[in-house]
């Protein structure tokens, strides 16, 4: 996969425990871009590799958003992050020059925000099955 000569892209995936919809939202560094991208279940492997790696790529292609609430509470209408966090893993996860690909485990806070658990750093070369298997993993191992 080529990723446009970046020193780093990033992404985040927002996994609703409830309904197993899963949105990925890239970023520009930290803050979150105004797209997201909605993968309904069932799904497969190869659906889920294509939606994370298309979220990546639209990393820092446009401004990001320097909104107060984020693209997914503008779109659920819910103002508070607490409540919209509220039965949603997240993780995150990208590229960058030093690392290669990473996928980031969070846990959810009491207070709705997320805090870091670990990285599970991939390497330089892209491997699809890895790819896919560590955004897996980090979903499973990601509180709410």
């Amino acid at each position: 996969m080529e990723i446009d000569c970046m020193e780093y892209t990033s992404a985040c995936i927002y996994a609703d425990t409830l309904t197993g919809i899963h949105y990925f939202v890239p970023q520009s560094g930290p803050v979150q871009m105004d797209m997201f991208f909605e993968l309904k279940p069932p799904f497969s492997d190869k659906e889920f590799e294509s939606i994370a790696l298309k979220t990546l790529l639209h990393s820092h292609k446009e401004e990001p958003s320097f909104h107060k609430m984020t693209i997914l509470q503008r779109h659920f209408n819910i103002k508070s992050y607490k409540k919209f966090s509220e039965n949603k893993k997240y993780i995150s996860y990208g590229w960058d020059i030093d690392n290669g690909f990473t996928v980031t485990v969070w846990e959810r806070e009491k207070r709705g925000s997320y805090s870091y658990l670990k990285d599970i750093i991939l390497g330089h070369t892209f491997v699809p099955e890895k790819f896919t298997s560590a955004l897996k993993e980090a979903i499973e191992k990601s509180t709410t």
